[in-house]
C-alpha cells in the first residue's frame, strides 16, 4: 500500500515539474525527459559492454526522445502552430514582427537531432 502512495506522489512532482514553466519547449523536453534518462544509462551500459554499440545505443534512444517529442507536440501545439501559418500567409508582413516570430519559435515543431548529427541515417 505504501508504494502505492509513494509511487503516486512521485508522479504527481513529476506532473507538476513539467507543468511549472510557461514555455512550451521545455514542458516537452521535461515530459520525454525520463526516454532520455532512461538512454543514459542504456548507452553506459553498451560503453561497459560493447563500445562500438555505444553509438548505436546512443542513435536509437536519441530517436525515442526525438519521437517522444513530436509526439507530444503534435498531440498539444500543432494545431496553434498551424494557426499562426495561416496567419502568416494572409498577412505576410508579421514576419518582421518580433513578437509574432518569438510566438511561432514557442509552439514550432521539436527539431530532429538525427538529421544534424554525422553519419545519421
Amino acid at each position: 500500500m505504501l508504494v502505492k502512495e509513494i509511487g503516486g506522489l512521485l508522479m504527481l512532482a513529476f506532473i507538476v515539474w513539467i507543468f511549472l514553466t510557461p514555455e512550451p519547449t521545455v514542458r516537452i523536453e521535461r515530459a520525454c525527459a525520463p526516454i532520455g534518462w532512461g538512454g543514459n544509462v542504456a548507452t553506459s551500459l553498451a560503453a561497459l559492454s560493447t563500445p562500438k554499440g555505444q553509438f548505436y545505443v546512443q542513435q536509437g534512444m536519441d530517436k525515442m526522445t526525438y519521437g517522444c517529442e513530436y509526439a507530444i507536440w503534435r498531440l498539444f501545439y500543432q494545431a496553434q502552430y498551424n494557426q499562426y501559418q495561416m496567419l502568416l500567409a494572409a498577412h505576410p508582413n508579421l514576419a518582421q514582427s518580433t513578437a509574432a516570430t518569438a510566438s511561432a519559435a514557442s509552439v514550432a515543431p521539436p527539431a530532429n537531432p538525427s538529421a544534424t548529427k554525422p553519419g545519421a541515417s
